[in-house]
């Protein structure tokens, strides 16, 4: 089966429905994969940037984290340490700061270990 990876301009897309024409184009992939005809593939490096793109269309923590969940949850598209990010997009949604540091932080705790940071945001997530 073809692996697709998806782009964060398609995420975004799809998301905003930025034009109806890629809504189409997307759609249809995600049909495809529906089938079993391909994988979407969904890394953690195009959600986080997805994330910086979503503040930048003044999107809260809130609203980004229910837009990024509404993809997570959709099972034919593989996402790879798909429950640490679920986990992450709560705490991130809850306490305000950083994806990233909360994809830390929820991959630590899921390993039973802590995130070792400098960054006072974790402080927070004490």
């Amino acid at each position: 089966m073809q692996q697709v990876f998806l782009d964060t301009n398609v995420v975004v897309s799809f998301l905003i429905n930025r034009s109806k024409e890629q809504t189409v184009i997307i759609q249809e992939q995600f049909e495809l994969a529906k089938a079993g005809k391909l994988q979407l593939i969904l890394t953690t490096e195009v959600l986080a940037e997805v994330t910086y793109i979503l503040f930048s269309l003044q999107q809260t923590h809130a609203q980004t984290a229910k837009n990024l969940l509404s993809i997570l949850k959709t099972e034919y598209i593989f996402i790879p340490d798909r429950e640490a990010i679920i986990l992450a997009l709560g705490v991130f949604a809850e306490k305000q700061i950083d994806l990233v540091d909360c994809i830390l932080f929820a991959k630590a705790k899921l390993a039973a270990g802590k995130a070792f940071s400098f960054d006072s945001d974790f402080k927070k997530l004490l």
